[in-house]
């Protein structure tokens, strides 16, 4: 996943949503860093649970690659 690609600006939409329902106390808005900036948001909090959050996404998107993420649907 590129930085500024289109997978990259949705995954940080999406988080941009997630994160309102998340039990976490961020204590700031979440705003973003210019796109040349090397931080994803101005917040250090927000920029820790962001990378958490990628990291998050691209093991599943491995594991649903290698077809070993099981899935419990009962």
């Amino acid at each position: 996943m590129k930085k500024n690609g289109k997978e990259f600006e949705e995954l940080r939409t999406q988080f941009e949503s997630d994160i309102k329902n998340m039990p976490v106390y961020v204590g700031a808005r979440v705003e973003r860093e210019p796109r040349d900036s090397k931080w994803y948001y101005t917040n250090d909090k927000v920029n820790t649970l962001f990378i958490g959050y990628m990291a998050g996404y691209q093991s599943a998107k491995a594991l649903a690659r290698l077809d070993s993420l099981p899935l419990d649907e009962s």
